[in-house]
């Protein structure tokens, strides 16, 4: 019997609703949901090809949530820091992204599956 190969996998969670995946092909914004059933699932929201454009993406899909707007509610500092709080959030993204593929690269094995595109 074959076993069905995962397709993507988590690299990050953004925040409460949002997650950052990657398969073979894309990185993804996942968007959680509450089923018919009440149950909650990750949507597959968008799709990127490189890593920087999926997180500047995140910052533009939080941005244009209605529950941000009520946040922000039109004063310019408020956007200011909500804007810096975002800009430290993806840095600490980013930073425990590259801190973690630098330790994935310390294993001979991760190293070589990876520079040998073995996604077994």
């Amino acid at each position: 019997m074959k076993t069905k190969k995962k397709e993507s996998f988590v690299m990050a969670k953004l925040d409460k609703k949002t997650m950052l995946a990657a398969n073979p092909n894309s990185f993804i914004i996942k968007e959680r949901v509450k089923a018919k059933d009440g149950s909650t699932l990750w949507r597959n929201k968008y799709h990127y090809s490189e890593l920087g454009d999926a997180v500047r993406g995140y910052v533009r899909h939080l941005l244009r949530r209605p529950s941000t707007a009520k946040k922000l509610d039109g004063d310019i500092e408020t956007l200011l820091k909500f804007i810096e709080k975002l800009e430290k959030t993806v840095k600490k993204v980013g930073d425990k992204l590259n801190m973690d593929f630098a330790e994935r690269m310390q294993d001979p094995v991760e190293c070589h599956r990876f520079f040998a595109g073995d996604d077994t």
